[in-house]
């Protein structure tokens, strides 16, 4: 009886069969059993010899990137405005804070600090004694306007600030 049931083929086993030869696909020769490539052929070189090195270029490119990750992660950490560094040391013309304002009864010039902190000092030097130190936003009085030091009022006490801390506003 025909009932259209066909028993599969045996298979081999096919631990014992030969693996199957391959071959250059450049020159057709037989590759041996663990080679990648062929020992007539050789894969193609490389371009340029990696014992060059980098050219000069390629390592001016590698140092000026490597010095600026370095300045915007040092100036991250601690906290520095590089554009305002930068800006101070450029030629401009006269600071907002060593110009004279117009007094307009609507609006009041008013000299306020810019930075996180900034030191009121006895004198208009670096070299003189600190007297207290301002936080940012603090409303100041210019008494005296110089082209880098203003002596300020702040509360009850009259100091000297370097222009640089300052930052005049219109309110």
């Amino acid at each position: 009886m025909d009932n259209g049931y066909k028993e599969p083929p045996v298979r081999k086993n096919l631990s014992f069969e030969k693996p199957a030869r391959f071959y250059c696909p450049d020159c057709r020769e037989p590759l041996p059993e663990d080679a990648a490539f062929c020992s007539y052929c050789t894969p193609n070189p490389p371009e340029t010899d990696p014992e060059e090195g980098l050219s000069r270029g390629q390592a001016w490119i590698r140092i000026f990137v490597l010095v600026f990750l370095f300045v915007a992660i040092a100036s991250y950490k601690l906290d520095v405005n590089l554009i305002e560094q930068v800006a101070s040391f450029l030629p401009v013309g006269p600071s907002p804070q060593s110009a004279d304002f117009p007094h307009d009864q609507d609006f009041e010039v008013v000299i306020v600090v810019n930075k996180k902190t900034a030191n009121l000092r006895n004198g208009p030097s670096l070299d003189s004694p600190v007297i207290t130190v301002i936080s940012k936003g603090t409303r100041l009085k210019t008494l005296e306007r110089g082209d880098e030091w203003s002596k300020v009022k702040a509360g009850d006490q009259v100091g000297w600030m370097a222009n640089s801390l300052l930052t005049a506003e219109v309110r």
